[in-house]
């Protein structure tokens, strides 16, 4: 099995830069991945594996707002983390 580090310097060998190649290898095994860097996400989704999405305008918000329903006091817990959902960020 391959450390992240090996994965990342093959990767930037192929198409992505090294720090860029070592959050998409630690990001292995989670729901999703999430970047801004457009041409990040086209080079990574060639690579196989996790997928990798863009957030869209506005989208931030849900990583940080309350979920829908939530009580009016509130929890303190993201829609994110009420999910379940582990999201990895890169640019």
């Amino acid at each position: 099995m391959q450390t992240a580090a090996a994965k990342a310097l093959d990767w930037m060998r192929q198409v992505v830069e090294f720090a860029d190649g070592l959050h998409l290898a630690n990001a292995e095994g989670s729901k999703a991945f999430i970047s801004f860097d457009q041409d990040f996400i086209r080079a990574a989704n060639t690579l196989g594996g996790i997928k990798v999405r863009a957030l869209t305008p506005g989208a931030h918000r849900a990583l940080r707002e309350p979920a829908a329903g939530s009580r009016p006091d509130g929890d303190g817990k993201t829609q994110v983390e009420r999910e379940g959902t582990e999201c990895v960020g890169s640019g």
